[in-house]
């Protein structure tokens, strides 16, 4: 199987399932009690927490484990809006965020708040005119991603985040798709909140982390315990939280190495795509080197996808949490995709374990299954 999902997920590494499998077994003790093998569960957390700090340059502020970037972003949205209730009504988030920030809006508008959507260019940027108008003084919380799940668009959130403030807004990014490629440093980005996960940096599935500047700014709603600096109540998960450290420590030392590897396979395929005709829906100048989004004019992505799966090869027709959707995605529809390529849309995305023979063969196999498709 040629692996080409990243964005959607990542294989775990070696040295995270080895850490991980030590306090599943003989670690297996609750971090909160005070015997010997609760201090030990406890120091793992603890240390965790210090290399998830360390990866993202957050040494001061409040970093908390969750269940993923899904319970950080609708901690993030949900728990600052409830806190903050009656100051302002309005949260403004972007036209292409995830469904994690989309849904959080939803449900605040059953509350009484208001949800701006921003609008973005065709190549998935904050539309800045528009940002500047909307972002007003009734608004109290913006969030855009950092970079793009499906088209790997990167946003300038130092820049969106001074706007904010200059509003009074608290502002929120979700880093998930960035982490993996980006040095990130919360201290010099200008957010109040930012979102990770564990399992984009080759880390296990169901954990991540909410970085806060100021914890006073969101109320939990996860309550049952003091754990968390008391904004996330439960039992930790320590063999999940260990294994997120180890994989923070990886990538620490080759997240360089690994986006280069990503940026040489991409620039492969896309070369390729490009000279056969394919339309290239991600801005190659500003985006993560790990996501290529391409369509083909007139092909159903569902059917290459079938195919390309029958010959062993895994990507994606856009985000995996939306993957039972054969409808264009809110991206492609809010970057103003013209309709006879809108279904034909796939994504690809890279990272450790491939090779440019990899990509290569990939970029046969779509290549002709895309035109027996049209066929």
């Amino acid at each position: 199987m040629k692996y080409f999902d990243h964005a959607a997920t990542t294989p775990v590494h070696p040295l995270v399932a080895e850490e991980m499998q030590k306090w599943l077994t003989e670690g297996y003790f609750n971090a909160s009690s005070l015997y010997q093998g609760g201090r030990m569960a406890r120091a793992a957390v603890e240390g965790a927490r210090e290399k998830v700090r360390e990866l993202i340059g957050a040494q001061t502020g409040s970093l908390i484990f969750t269940s993923g970037g899904t319970e950080s972003d609708n901690t993030a949205i949900i728990g600052c809006a409830l806190k903050n209730r009656g100051k302002r009504k309005a949260v403004a988030v972007s036209a292409i965020e995830h469904h994690a920030v989309l849904e959080s809006c939803e449900f605040l508008k059953q509350l009484g708040f208001e949800a701006r959507i921003l609008p973005v260019d065709g190549c998935g940027r904050i539309d800045m005119a528009e940002y500047k108008r909307l972002v007003d003084e009734n608004v109290l919380l913006v969030s855009v991603m950092w970079a793009n799940n499906e088209i790997g668009t990167i946003q300038d959130i130092p820049e969106l985040a001074r706007i904010a403030h200059e509003k009074g807004a608290f502002f929120h990014t979700d880093a998930v798709q960035a982490l993996p490629y980006i040095s990130l440093d919360v201290k010099s980005c200008g957010a109040d909140m930012v979102s990770v996960s564990a399992h984009k940096i080759c880390g296990p599935k169901g954990c991540g982390a909410l970085w806060v500047k100021d914890p006073a700014i969101i109320q939990p709603f996860m309550h049952g315990g003091q754990q968390e600096d008391r904004l996330r109540g439960g039992t930790e998960n320590v063999a999940a939280i260990a294994g997120f450290g180890k994989a923070a420590e990886i990538l620490a030392k080759t997240r360089e190495e690994n986006a280069e590897g990503a940026r040489q396979r991409r620039e492969f395929v896309f070369e390729q795509m490009k000279k056969a005709g394919a339309r290239i829906n991600t801005p190659m100048e500003c985006s993560v080197p790990g996501i290529l989004n391409i369509a083909f004019k007139d092909v159903e992505a569902e059917g290459v996808l079938f195919f390309l799966n029958m010959e062993g090869f895994c990507i994606s027709i856009g985000s995996a949490c939306n993957s039972k959707s054969v409808e264009p995605s809110h991206v492609v529809r809010a970057i103003g995709i013209p309709e006879e390529y809108a279904r034909g849309c796939l994504r690809i995305s890279f990272g450790c374990g491939q090779t440019i023979e990899d990509a290569a063969a990939l970029t046969e196999a779509v290549l002709r299954i895309a035109a027996q498709q049209r066929g």
